[in-house]
């Protein structure tokens, strides 16, 4: 079947579009305009819902465009589609990052959709880790699935000293988001407070899914209303709320590259870490992102640290070397995402809305 002679329906759409429109976003913003001609499905950024102090140089966005496409790929093999993709090497976020040309249907099959059924039960799960070690085989099999490409690499952490020294770095991250006003007004916004909030925006991070314990839930409630509290609080007091958290895991993670920082690259990025995510969902691991440390090193290294005060560019710089000797990266590899993966033995107490495929999507005529 020609190219020009096939058509994507409408039900073809809204199954792709719903697919990759499940992808992880930070804060949950859902940072992609889809355009579909006849054939041809093309995948923009939308800086409207890309304008985050920690989305700088929209790499966040590359990101999640990246896991986005790699669900629409699943469901499209699944669906029995042939099909091209184009990633372009693109700087200009008007034009379209991802062409994909659909030149009819098959019976080919593809391993990668034996992951599809877990696309939709792919989640942040930030529960309690139940204390089940998870088996070094399977942390094995998503080194594995990330190194299928050569540019990328996965490090995982499971004893005990090994965490608290990683969670003291990223405790003092956490800490300059609390105390940085660009950083700490987003995060409020981010959240989601109440049932109405969330079925209103279909966005943002409902603070139910956040799991957090009563105590920090009116902690994070009190500084909302009354953000100047911050500052009558010890530094300590915030670098070290969430390290019971990270330390009462499994394994602490950090996924990176050897390649270069560009939009294309963090597509492929994103693409190859939803693979991992997926095959973790398939094993009932839990995971849980704690990337903000990694977008705060992309905004000192290469803008150089603007919106930050100079005492937190100090901060950032020590804390980066003390992650890469840590993690044993070279400077030539950069940390893309920072999670912590356990096994636990609930369900998340609220799922995260999406805005209908229709809302993001553009059918031409």
């Amino acid at each position: 079947m020609s190219d020009k002679a096939f058509t994507l329906t409408d039900k073809d759409i809204e199954k792709l579009c719903t697919a990759g429109s499940r992808a992880p976003s930070g804060g949950n913003s859902q940072p992609w305009l889809v355009k579909v001609n006849r054939n041809t499905l093309s995948i923009y950024l939308d800086p409207k819902r890309s304008e985050s102090f920690l989305d700088v140089g929209y790499y966040a966005s590359f990101f999640s465009i990246g896991c986005f496409l790699e669900n629409l790929t699943i469901e499209a093999l699944s669906l029995g589609f042939d099909f091209t993709t184009t990633i372009h090497d693109e700087e200009n976020i008007t034009e379209p990052l991802i062409t994909m040309t659909f030149h009819g249907r098959n019976n080919k099959q593809s391993v990668n959709q034996s992951l599809q059924p877990y696309i939709e039960k792919r989640i942040t799960n930030r529960h309690i880790y139940n204390g089940m070690a998870i088996e070094e085989d399977k942390i094995e099999q998503l080194r594995k699935e990330v190194r299928k490409n050569n540019d990328f690499y996965l490090f995982s952490e499971s004893s005990r000293l090994g965490k608290e020294k990683i969670a003291d770095i990223l405790g003092q991250a956490d800490a300059i988001r609390i105390l940085n006003e660009n950083t700490y007004k987003e995060m409020i916004q981010e959240f989601r407070w109440d049932k109405k909030e969330v079925e209103s925006t279909n966005d943002g991070l409902d603070i139910k899914t956040l799991e957090m314990p009563k105590n920090a839930e009116k902690l994070y409630r009190l500084l909302k209303d009354y953000p100047s509290i911050r500052q009558l609080m010890p530094w300590e007091a915030f670098a070290g709320m969430a390290k019971p958290l990270l330390t009462g895991c499994s394994h602490l993670g950090c996924f990176y590259t050897s390649g270069a920082l560009t939009p294309n690259n963090m597509i492929v990025a994103g693409s190859i870490f939803e693979r991992a995510w997926l095959l973790a969902t398939k094993f009932g691991i839990a995971l849980q992102p704690w990337s903000i440390l990694p977008f705060f090193l992309i905004r000192v290294n290469k803008y150089e640290g603007k919106g930050f005060t100079k005492s937190e560019v100090e901060i950032l710089k020590t804390i980066e070397e003390k992650f890469y000797q840590r993690l044993g990266l070279s400077s030539k590899e950069t940390p893309l995402f920072v999670f912590r993966l356990s096994y636990t033995n609930k369900q998340p107490s609220a799922h995260p809305l999406r805005i209908p495929w229709t809302d993001f999507t553009h059918i031409s005529s």
